[in-house]
């Protein structure tokens, strides 16, 4: 499972999120803005095999994670 470490622009706290979908991580790269939301698990804790990742990433320079993977979008250049 692939996960990145993210720091957050509103407060600097550095936290883990987990990369959902296959191949999604070359999709992802250094000094992007992601939009992460939390992945649900019991009172807002981790999930399954993920001990500490309690964020998936959904967005990646406001583009839907997902349609970067499936090809019906393409990363604008920031």
């Amino acid at each position: 499972r692939k996960a990145v470490r993210i720091q957050l622009s509103k407060n600097g706290k550095q936290i883990t999120a987990f990369i959902p979908g296959d191949g999604g991580l070359k999709y992802i790269d250094e000094h992007d803005s992601v939009i992460v939301e939390g992945i649900g698990g019991a009172q807002g804790g981790p999930i399954g095999d993920l001990p500490g990742v309690s964020w998936k990433v959904i967005k990646v320079n406001g583009v839907g994670l997902e349609s970067l993977i499936y090809g019906r979008k393409e990363k604008p250049i920031r």
